[in-house]
């Protein structure tokens, strides 16, 4: 095995141990705030109340050594967390005549 992979199979080893630490629950919550979603909106999704929303995120904070939001998303994109949520609304975006579309 290279070195190069040797050090790709050490990290993933350490992503699995850290993201061994937390519920299911608290992943699920983690990936969603990751992907930019507030407590309210996380909420919402699970049919919970928001506080509990944020009992998940202090808990997930506490577990992997975290101190803020911008740590938590770093993480979860270190690990790999890729979640299956848009964070934002898509919207269509009309951007006028181009030279293969011609105004309707």
């Amino acid at each position: 095995m290279t070195s190069f992979q040797q050090r790709i199979d050490e990290e993933q080893a350490l992503v699995d141990r850290l993201l061994s630490r937390l519920s299911p629950r608290e992943r699920q919550v983690l990936t969603r705030v990751a992907a930019g979603r507030l407590n309210k909106q996380i909420a919402s999704e699970f049919g919970i109340v928001e506080k509990t929303v944020k009992v998940h995120r202090n808990r997930v904070k506490t577990k992997l050594g975290l101190q803020n939001a911008a740590e938590l998303v770093r993480f979860a994109v270190w690990a790999g967390l890729q979640p299956n949520v848009c964070p934002l609304p898509i919207a269509r975006v009309d951007l006028g005549p181009t030279p293969h579309r011609q105004p309707v």
